[in-house]
């Protein structure tokens, strides 16, 4: 019959109202053209794991062999832990990770946004004209957040983003690159300080007809959005190309890896 047997995909939890709310966005942006898309920044936060078991390996093993090399998988204490990152980029470039604690708050969010994403699209963007998307977790639609946002709005505005969009954010498809690289790796990160340099590292070495390669996927992924109602559907061919490009990555200059280094510590805690 063709059936096949796979785990379930992990999907964002979209209700009713969310789902009319996408839509609703999905009209409003309809006719925006790659150029309009190529003047927006996208940004994001991403929890990576040491140690990356999901807990649905299965082995086959005689009576007795239960605990026989082979038929286990060895973890450490609380998982090991995790590092977690915040970005932006927009077509032109890539903006500096910036590690962060995982339980990102409000005051933390407004210090990077005053301290990386103002500076990033004055760069960018100097006549202001780049729209600035961010996703509605409360870290980032909090009220001080909020307010400096309008004492800046000259320099760039908002992006509207509607709830639990469906995948919409490109900059999420750049995180499991990273995950991915992560995990090819030859020698895998034995600790958090290697994990969070191993990031950082293949960051870095994003192509450039990456990253631009889903801004201009915009157009496509709305698209799907009204096709689907909103609701979910299958991610775009170009989003997937994107994994065929990471053997190609290129280690970045020095100089550009000891600037980052010093930034990734400024707001972890």
């Amino acid at each position: 019959m063709g059936l096949r047997s796979h785990r379930p995909v992990r999907v964002p939890m979209m209700t009713p109202v969310h789902r009319q709310k996408c839509l609703q966005w999905a009209r409003e942006h309809r006719n925006w053209t790659l150029e309009q898309w190529k003047k927006g920044a996208w940004s994001d936060e991403s929890r990576f794991l040491l140690d990356h078991v999901d807990g649905h390996v299965h082995e086959r093993h005689l009576p007795g062999e239960v605990m026989a090399q082979g038929c286990t998988v060895e973890r450490r204490q609380a998982g090991g832990g995790s590092v977690m990152l915040w970005a932006m980029f927009c077509w032109k470039t890539l903006g500096l990770p910036i590690h962060v604690d995982v339980n990102l708050t409000r005051v933390t969010n407004l210090t990077i946004v005053a301290e990386q994403v103002y500076p990033f699209m004055a760069m960018v963007f100097p006549d202001g004209s780049g729209p600035f998307q961010q996703e509605n977790a409360p870290c980032h639609t909090a009220h001080i957040v909020r307010e400096w946002f309008e004492e800046h709005d000259e320099v760039f505005t908002v992006l509207p983003w509607p709830p639990n969009p469906p995948d919409l954010n490109p900059i999420e498809i750049l995180w499991d690159v990273l995950d991915r690289q992560v995990r090819s790796t030859a020698v895998p990160p034995r600790n958090l300080q290697d994990l969070k340099d191993l990031l950082l590292m293949f960051w870095c070495q994003i192509p450039k007809d990456t990253f631009r390669g889903l801004v201009e996927s915009m157009p496509r992924r709305v698209g799907d959005v009204l096709a689907a109602h909103g609701g979910l559907f299958i991610i775009c061919s170009c989003s997937l190309k994107v994994f065929q490009t990471v053997d190609r990555l290129q280690p970045p200059p020095v100089p550009l890896l000891i600037y980052i280094y010093i930034h990734t510590y400024i707001y972890t805690y």
